[in-house]
């Protein structure tokens, strides 16, 4: 009872996975990390509580005290009702809108045969234009808030594109692959070297062959193309220069170890500056003191090698308000998310020190740290199959606290065990794309979801892709008739080619 009133079944569903999730962290603050032991959900009338419709089935109430912190207002008056038919009415409106909509068997059924825009709120939902990069085809489209296609470019002769970012002048840049009969670059291509050696700098490591970054014009023109032992992640600056994460190898303590890299590019993709994340992280013991080991269960690989700080997001920190603060707001410092370590860390590179680490005992396996204006930090956190869902938090650094998390109302109905992307948009709502189950979608701060998009392959599977969005004022005069190489809104979608 909360208030004095009944609560029906289906609150109890959400009261176990908040008592699981609570018990979870407190056993990782303990343990310092680690698994916590098998929490079983308790059963009534000889069911697990994992189904609505087998709840509704039920004609007694089952009383629970619970704690209704880190529930939207939304939820809260959903599931406070007593009654299991209303319930029941409510989620099926939810379904509809895309609340609960995110594969899973229920929302499988919901995106079936569907694709691009299913649900849309258009007074609530941001404006602007979203890219998406889907995999493993290489190929980005950008569509405006009805789902329309407005521009797209696609690599015949690649494998995926893994990221796409659209550049203030029209401009794609792209972190891609190369197909199976394309690997092997040209010596040119990779910029000099052999196939076992980063072309960036001759520095042996284990082969990465046919990655690379190349940029594309407006109309799908391939501007130029580098190879590079780079993943994940880049950002361009308003020199042009590219802020980008690789990849090197060390041995510590015996052990074979990928030690991943921060690299800065010129805007032609030579190598300016590289930083070792392993000396980064061990720059500051006072801050962190990095463990030799990770709970990742993929971190080993089959010759030996460690992949103990997998990382896959970098960013600088861009708000020149917030530099009086000082401390982890400097000029030269970046934001690296390290998935492996279950953790956000900020360095500065002038220094070529540790200032701020959050997430060990708290995240698991996240993606997609970013800065946001009041200061905070966004953050994708995957979870674990264990866990069995993610959710979006916002974390003050000062204070070390959540101030903000988004989960799906049926936890698990948000769940991508690997990639995703959160960003912060101008009206307060937050898009996030649920990478292994084919969808971007965007909520409010309340939790309210306003917009959904299915991301398909030419075979119609759902595809596993990232995704931002742009303001109109970015992109509106790119696709004025007047913009020069752009045809206009009009023109037939762009398709690049690499030659």
């Amino acid at each position: 009872m909360i208030g004095g009133e009944t609560v029906s079944p289906l609150f109890e569903v959400l009261a176990v996975n908040l008592r699981m999730s609570s018990r979870e962290a407190a056993w990782r603050t303990r343990r310092g990390g680690g698994r916590p032991p098998q929490i079983q959900a308790p059963r009534a009338a000889g069911r697990p509580l994992d189904s609505l419709e087998q709840l509704a089935t039920k004609d007694r109430k089952i009383r629970k005290r619970v704690d209704l912190r880190g529930l939207s207002g939304l939820a809260v008056l959903l599931l406070l009702s007593a009654d299991l038919t209303e319930a029941q009415s409510s989620e099926e409106e939810l379904r509809a809108l895309g609340y609960i909509s995110h594969p899973g068997e229920s929302a499988r059924k919901t995106l079936a045969g569907k694709t691009g825009l299913v649900a849309h709120r258009p007074a609530e939902v941001a404006p602007g234009f979203t890219l998406i990069t889907a995999l493993p085809e290489a190929s980005a489209v950008l569509v405006d808030v009805e789902g329309r296609t407005v521009r797209e470019w696609r690599d015949p002769n690649a494998r995926q594109w893994a990221r796409a970012i659209l550049l203030d002048n029209g401009d794609v840049f792209v972190k891609g692959r190369l197909d199976a009969g394309q690997k092997k670059l040209s010596r040119a291509a990779r910029g000099g070297g052999s196939p076992a050696t980063d072309p960036l700098d001759g520095e042996p490591w284990y082969p990465l062959d046919g990655h690379y970054l190349a940029r594309y014009g407006w109309d799908g023109t391939l501007e130029w193309r580098r190879g590079a032992i780079v993943h994940h992640d880049m950002e361009v600056d308003d020199r042009g220069r590219i802020l980008t994460l690789g990849l090197g190898s060390r041995e510590v303590e015996g052990q074979r170890i990928i030690d991943h890299r921060i690299v800065l590019l010129s805007p032609t993709g030579e190598k300016k500056a590289r930083y070792s994340l392993f000396a980064l992280l061990s720059s500051n013991p006072e801050v962190f003191e990095l463990p030799l080991t990770t709970d990742h269960p993929a971190a080993l690989f089959a010759d030996g090698r460690l992949d103990l700080l997998h990382s896959n997001a970098i960013e600088r920190m861009p708000f020149d308000h917030l530099l009086d603060r000082g401390g982890i707001y400097c000029r030269t410092c970046v934001l690296v998310t390290v998935r492996h370590q279950n953790l956000v860390a900020v360095f500065d590179l002038e220094l070529e020190k540790l200032l701020w680490v959050w997430g060990p005992g708290e995240l698991e396996f996240p993606h997609e740290g970013r800065w946001l204006k009041n200061g905070n930090v966004l953050i994708f956190d995957n979870g674990s199959e264990r866990r069995g869902y993610s959710r979006i938090v916002e974390v003050e650094p000062a204070s070390g606290k959540i101030v903000w998390s988004y989960t799906a109302i049926r936890p698990k109905d948000f769940y991508s065990e690997g990639r995703g992307t959160s960003q912060a948009l101008a009206n307060g709502n937050v898009l996030i794309a649920s990478s292994n189950q084919g969808k971007v979608f965007e909520v409010t701060r309340a939790g309210r979801v306003v917009w959904l998009y299915a991301v398909r392959d030419s075979n119609g599977n759902l595809v596993a892709m990232r995704a931002e969005k742009y303001p109109p004022t970015k992109v509106e005069p790119l696709l004025s008739p007047s913009f020069a190489g752009s045809g206009g809104a009009d023109s037939a979608p762009a398709q690049g080619a690499i030659r």
